[in-house]
């Protein structure tokens, strides 16, 4: 059964997963840009130049210093970015960064590309380490996308929504003609529709798929509908529009619609209408054999190469995607470009604005969205055996980001990767938080002990209990399944060194009553 809120926890050997931002903008007064991002000098004229061949000469070289300027900028910016990995917390005047290649031996991953998105276009794009046995990661190599597949099947369904064909709130019964949703009591009143079904709100079962080994037995559409492939029948499991639910199963019955009203395959639909016009002419769906590595990466887990490279997900809308850093990129900027007004022909601005509107547990229609304003984010990661990848794209900035790494891994190295760039292209969120910690005495130390609780139960979860302890001369919070050092910032707020989490406490004559974990989540002292 799979969760997800806004902590992350474990509970019975279960992971539940809440999606939590936590680094609040706060710009590093320790490091300096000024060596790196620099402008270009203007070349001066020493005297007045008559001679048109002269003159063009002059026009040519003054170009191509240009460009070597330009190309030297951006080469300083990806070294600045490859040498300076950053914490999420900084400490003042105590600086400790991180080179990628060291980063990339010590959580073992074998190979990562990366793609930045700067002023609406792609400024840099580059790979880094090994996709196989024989080849090297570059820009071109291709990745499995896993959900990231999600926002892009999303896409595929605004379209026809802006061409008449679907709707976003109509009964989705209409559109299906080669399976039929099991009928039950809990879409009697509330149906399920296209939008629930983007935003992960339909009541939808299935989170996730498990993948194929290219020996076993393909997979039909409606073998995977009716639960007769590696996933249980898909069908309602709660009222429609009640509660946020991750749900792969909803986004292959978007693949189902989409068939059913273009009447021509997915992917052939995908490939047509979205894939070709953003120029995403490297994201396919494909089965790689294994004559046929060049440009493909395999997949690693702890450092080996899984079964025949890689897994093969037979559900192109939900995980089934290859894609590149750089392909995923013109994903975003048509989406930003569609959201300012700029072009015009995949959605209209005001379907596009639809797409970023948050709906329960701030989803959209396609990407999970954060921040407000015009620092609106949407991402979405994507994690399939031997891969990981995420895109971070800002709404209305033209700046973003998208990684994609060719190993199973905890969430460390993308998150290093983004806080730095965050940091160094002037993001104001996702940066490292910058603090200066004051000594502990002993009462200080005193009032935050004990045991606290969540204020609300989770569903099919209950109770979640956090514990600050003490440990020697240091606080530290544990959860059973998560110990982590504290730091102290003055009298009524912590913070976790290991990945940034506020806590700041409400105190009554000196005495702790509870906290609010980065200003969302209130906890109640014991």
């Amino acid at each position: 059964m799979y969760f997800q809120y806004d902590l992350s926890f474990q509970k019975n050997r279960n992971a539940f997963t809440i999606d939590l931002e936590f680094f609040n903008g706060v710009i590093m007064p320790q490091l300096s840009k000024s060596s790196v991002f620099r402008a270009t000098k203007k070349m001066k004229m020493q005297k007045i130049i008559t001679s048109p061949l002269i003159l063009l000469t002059f026009v040519l070289l003054s170009s191509c210093k240009e460009t070597v300027n330009f190309e030297e900028q951006i080469q300083n910016e990806i070294t600045l970015i490859e040498e300076n990995l950053l914490p999420p917390v900084i400490i003042k005047d105590s600086l400790v960064n991180f080179a990628l290649r060291d980063r990339l031996k010590e959580y073992n991953v074998k190979g990562i590309s990366i793609a930045l998105i700067e002023g609406g276009e792609i400024k840099w794009a580059k790979g880094y380490g090994v996709a196989n046995e024989t080849d090297s990661i570059s820009k071109h190599t291709l990745f499995q996308a896993g959900s990231i597949s999600k926002p892009i099947t999303a896409l595929a369904a605004l379209k026809l929504v802006s061409e008449g064909k679907l709707d976003l709130d109509t009964d989705i019964r209409q559109y299906l003609k080669s399976w039929e949703l099991p009928k039950n009591d809990y879409d009697r009143v509330n149906k399920v529709t296209l939008r629930k079904l983007l935003s992960h709100t339909a009541g939808i079962n299935v989170s996730g798929f498990t993948g194929y080994v290219k020996s076993e037995n393909k997979p039909t559409l409606n073998d995977i509908l009716n639960g007769e492939a590696k996933n249980d029948a898909i069908k309602l499991d709660t009222i429609p529009g009640v509660r946020w639910s991750y749900s792969g199963g909803g986004y292959v019955i978007v693949e189902k619609i989409i068939e059913d009203v273009t009447e021509e395959p997915f992917f052939d639909y995908l490939k047509k209408e979205i894939l070709i016009p953003l120029g995403m002419e490297n994201t396919k769906y494909l089965i790689p054999s294994k004559g046929s590595k060049s440009h493909i990466s395999s997949g690693f887990v702890n450092g080996d190469i899984i079964e025949d490279g890689s897994l093969v997900y037979y559900q192109p809308s939900a995980a089934g995607l290859w894609s590149t850093p750089s392909d995923l990129a013109r994903f975003c900027i048509a989406i930003q470009d569609a959201i300012s007004g700029k072009r015009t022909g995949i959605i209209s601005q005001e379907l596009a604005k639809e797409m970023i509107e948050k709906n329960i547990n701030n989803w959209g229609l396609g990407p999970q969205l954060n921040y407000e304003s015009d620092s609106l984010i949407f991402q979405h990661n994507g994690n399939t055996k031997g891969f990981t990848a995420s895109i971070k794209a800002f709404a209305y900035k033209g700046k973003g980001l998208v990684i994609m790494t060719n190993s199973d891994m905890e969430q460390k190295l993308i998150p290093e990767i983004v806080r730095t760039v965050a940091y160094h292209y002037d993001w104001r969120v996702e940066t490292p938080l910058s603090i200066t910690p004051i000594k502990l005495n002993e009462d200080l130390m005193n009032t935050f002990l004990g045991e606290y609780k969540y204020e609300k139960e989770i569903p099919e979860v209950g109770e979640y209990k956090i514990a600050i302890e003490r440990r020697e001369n240091d606080l530290y919070f544990n959860d059973g399944s998560l110990s982590a050092k504290l730091l102290v910032v003055n009298n009524k707020k912590l913070v976790m060194y290991k990945n940034g989490r506020q806590f700041l406490f409400e105190k009554k004559n000196d005495k702790v009553l509870s906290f609010l974990l980065d200003e969302k989540f209130k906890f109640i002292k014991k």
